[in-house]
């Protein structure tokens, strides 16, 4: 809390102004400690979405792979 200053209610007029003043310093720390924006999010947050996306596909596979497994025997019992 500010020691009873007073902070002015800003115009319609120069909100944008304030808008990308309170922003830049966002941008300089997010150069800072290596943290880009991309198309849905940070880079690091994009990543950890694609990290999942391929940790599902994973388990996926590893599901069918027992099935896979009894159709392949089955197919080999059948042709001998």
């Amino acid at each position: 809390m500010l020691s009873g200053a007073m902070i002015p209610r800003a115009g319609r007029s120069d909100m944008p102004e304030q808008v990308a003043d309170a922003g830049q310093p966002v941008e300089v720390c997010r150069q800072r400690i290596g943290i880009m924006p991309g198309r849905t999010g940070t880079l690091p947050w994009e990543q950890a979405l694609e990290l999942a996306t391929q940790v599902v596909q994973a388990r996926a596979d590893r599901a069918t792979v027992p099935g896979d497994c009894r159709a392949t025997r089955l197919v080999v019992a059948v042709s001998i």
